[in-house]
């Protein structure tokens, strides 16, 4: 089995997309704030700080906090809030209204070990673009080849085509090197 994972966007894509990496960001951070919240409220005695010397700035201090708890019960509705935003986001007839936006994960199976083939992964982050070629063996091993490109800053800042025409060269020259232009990975 293999897996094609490069796309030739369109240049009138690109605004596009960045738009929806900023809104997947944006719902990472939500996420990630809510499950930091939901361990610290789930386990306080972990995270206590060292008390002020000032009883009276204590009582202060106690009482915010205090205020910023919230009940299971609170909790609960809170997470099915989010769940109906996020549902809200996947569905085709509300996805461009929605306040979280989401997109559909196409992958269909928990990965099980037994999968063969090859595939590219690109990882682009930062001031770095890597590639990788991952050789599935179906014994839950692999062989994994990586390369990491250095995205200049003058690429970064500029026009976002250039950003991708600088990533496409970047997996031309990693294709060529692992000798897969002809293999039909891409």
């Amino acid at each position: 089995m293999s897996f094609n994972f490069l796309q030739i966007f369109q240049d009138d894509l690109i605004p596009s997309m960045m738009s929806k990496a900023a809104y997947g960001l944006a719902t990472t951070c939500i996420l990630g704030a809510a499950a930091y919240a939901g361990y610290r409220v789930g386990a306080p005695e972990k995270h206590q700080t060292r008390k002020h010397l000032n009883p009276e700035l204590n009582e202060q201090i106690k009482k915010v906090v205090d205020s910023l708890k919230i009940s299971d019960d609170q909790l609960i509705d809170i997470m099915q809030m989010l769940e109906e935003e996020m549902n809200t986001g996947l569905s085709l007839s509300t996805h461009q209204h929605a306040t979280v936006k989401m997109f559909p994960s196409y992958v269909q199976n928990i990965p099980n070990g037994r999968e063969t083939g090859q595939v590219l992964a690109l990882d682009l982050g930062g001031t770095n673009f890597r590639v990788l070629l991952i050789d599935l063996h179906g014994d839950s091993t692999i062989d994994l080849t990586s390369k990491i490109f250095i995205i200049p800053q003058s690429i970064m800042i500029g026009d976002g085509k250039y950003l991708f025409h600088h990533l496409a060269e970047c997996l031309h020259e990693f294709m060529e090197k692992e000798h897969l232009l002809n293999t039909g990975i891409c």
